[in-house]
């Protein structure tokens, strides 16, 4: 079993300030490691939207990045729903980066997941399995376990020969459009942030071994450079 490093703030750190200087740091060391352009992957939700917030004031050669979500809700871009729409109110309305929206309002869902794939496939560099391999997924979890769309008894949780897929969701009687575990665990790093005592006793329970039945468990147990931002 891979082992997870476990960041915490310090005791009169806010969290997102945490989050932001570090995932500042790891954009640094990307920089400095990498001539091309820096390819990451990142979640929608409430979590990541003060972090991002924060993170588009630190000096960072934004053109350098391209920007990709985890996942997204089957809503048009102006919705409050949006994952991509709420990120660019706070974060790529204020950077030069490309970033590239899950939904495409003109095209049906069946269309824009395959334009999706194409534009992840010519942007990213593939590995050696196959999938195409982020420098870097910033990823969320849901109380349930859940991240990215990756929720509970779903689909989406055994494929294997896709990058992205439309994932029927019964439980929130919707569709939701997400990164795949073959594309997630391809990731060079993932950092993964999990704010509140719920989503910390999920972390522990998955180490432990007393609850392997979370959808994130893949990523924590397997993943071989995994930080767990923990606040």
């Amino acid at each position: 079993m891979a082992v997870p490093k476990i960041c915490k703030p310090l005791f009169d750190q806010d969290f997102s300030s945490f989050a932001a200087a570090f995932i500042f740091n790891r954009f640094c060391e990307l920089e400095r490691n990498k001539s091309e352009n820096i390819n990451i992957g990142l979640s929608g939700g409430s979590t990541p939207l003060p972090i991002l917030s924060l993170l588009k004031k630190y000096p960072i050669n934004w053109k350098r990045y391209n920007f990709f979500l985890v996942d997204e809700r089957c809503v048009p871009i102006s919705s409050r729903e949006s994952n991509f729409g709420n990120i660019s109110n706070v974060f790529f309305d204020f950077i030069e980066s490309a970033a590239f929206s899950m939904i495409q309002e003109h095209l049906s869902l069946e269309e824009t997941v395959k334009l999706y794939r194409t534009q992840i496939l010519k942007h990213v560099e593939t590995g050696e399995n196959g999938f195409s391999q982020f420098d870097l997924i910033l990823l969320g979890m849901g109380d349930d376990g859940h991240t990215a769309s990756l929720f509970p008894s779903t689909v989406a949780l055994d494929i294997e020969h896709e990058s992205v897929v439309i994932n029927s969701v019964p439980q929130l009687n919707a569709d939701r459009i997400t990164m795949t575990y073959p594309l997630i665990l391809n990731s060079k790093e993932i950092i993964l942030l999990l704010k509140g005592a719920k989503k910390e006793s999920i972390l522990s329970d998955i180490l432990s071994g007393i609850d392997n039945s979370y959808p994130v468990t893949p990523i924590i147990k397997t993943h071989q450079n995994l930080h767990c931002l923990v606040g």
